[in-house]
């Protein structure tokens, strides 16, 4: 894909999937469901967790989520590399929980914008 018509956001960086999927929207689509599927899933799990103050299961939801966030393009990928930082000293929950906040705020935004990319990328099939 060229420059001049790779699908653009400003809500998530699209620089991972444009270099490396292009116009293999096969790719592109799969990557987002995968994406969407697994987060929501880890995004659950790191609430419950912060509720229960479990701060093993913090740092494990944490740790799987800032990868994906970091090559998704999520803008809160450090509030979640502070959040890890912390369930390891197992300390400030009420931080972890502030952070949790911008998190969660991030994640439902880029999940509106996947799925409206979702919805280009499956027309262009």
């Amino acid at each position: 894909m060229t420059p001049n018509n790779e699908i653009k956001s400003n809500i998530v960086d699209l620089k991972f999937l444009n270099e490396n999927f292009g116009q293999d929207y096969d790719s592109y689509s799969q990557m987002i469901v995968y994406f969407l599927d697994q987060s929501d899933e880890k995004v659950q799990q790191l609430k419950d967790s912060v509720q229960s103050s479990d701060f093993i299961n913090i740092k494990a939801a944490a740790h799987f989520l800032k990868s994906s966030f970091n090559v998704m393009g999520l803008k809160s990928t450090p509030y979640l590399i502070e959040m890890e930082h912390l369930s390891i000293q197992q300390s400030n929950i009420e931080k972890i929980s502030e952070l949790l906040n911008e998190v969660v705020l991030d994640f439902d935004q880029s999940v509106v914008e996947y799925k409206r990319i979702l919805s280009i990328v499956t027309e262009l099939k």
